[in-house]
């Protein structure tokens, strides 16, 4: 029962602590993001600039994938990566915050 009192002492702190994790994750991925849509929108405004090469909205979509891949690969990886740790801790989240309220139960129908 001392374990359990412990437990339930505890998880909120852990809770808590996981919580402004996956926060301030989510604002990095956004900053990040934001920042992608930032040098995007460059990039557009100099490949349209370009007419007589890129002659058409596809070729203009082409050139700005290739200059992306060429550019901010390693960025996108990061981004991609960034997502799954943030679904992970999440998974992570939800457990802890199953597990706080089984606890409960347990303590509630020992308390009976």
């Amino acid at each position: 029962m001392k374990d359990m009192k412990k437990q339930l002492q505890e998880l909120p702190v852990e809770i808590k602590t996981l919580q402004l994790k996956i926060f301030h994750m989510q604002k990095t991925l956004e900053d990040t993001e934001r920042t992608i849509k930032e040098w995007e929108t460059k990039e557009m405004e100099d490949i349209c600039e370009q007419k007589d090469v890129f002659t058409n909205a596809d070729k203009r979509k082409a050139e700005l994938e290739r200059r992306k891949k060429e550019t901010l690969s390693d960025v996108i990886e990061d981004v991609k990566k960034l997502k799954n740790d943030i679904e992970m801790q999440k998974i992570e989240l939800a457990f802890l915050m199953a597990t706080q309220s089984n606890l409960r139960a347990i303590a509630r129908l020992g308390d009976t």
